[in-house]
């Protein structure tokens, strides 16, 4: 078998326009992490796709963050004061 020897396929999702990340974000803040509210709003994403679009985000962000020693926790419920 040549199990052990395929490449492993990437996810195909397409990538978010910049109205889609504009809904995004302004419902986040009015929302926080509730992402069955924010699929409502990005009605083009699916529940798993606006998940994965928050942790990567999220990860940029910290990255930005991290040379001023600060980071922003994703599991708080809501957004502000971020």
């Amino acid at each position: 078998s040549s199990r052990g020897t395929e490449p492993r396929k990437k996810r195909g999702w397409a990538s978010w326009s910049a109205d889609e990340t504009r809904v995004f974000y302004q419902t986040l803040l009015a929302h926080g992490r509730d992402f069955d509210v924010i699929t409502r709003h990005v009605q083009s994403k699916t529940r798993e796709q606006v998940r994965h679009f928050f942790y990567r985000s999220l990860k940029k962000i910290n990255k930005l963050l991290s040379p001023l020693g600060r980071r922003i926790d994703g599991k708080a419920d809501r957004a502000e004061g971020v």
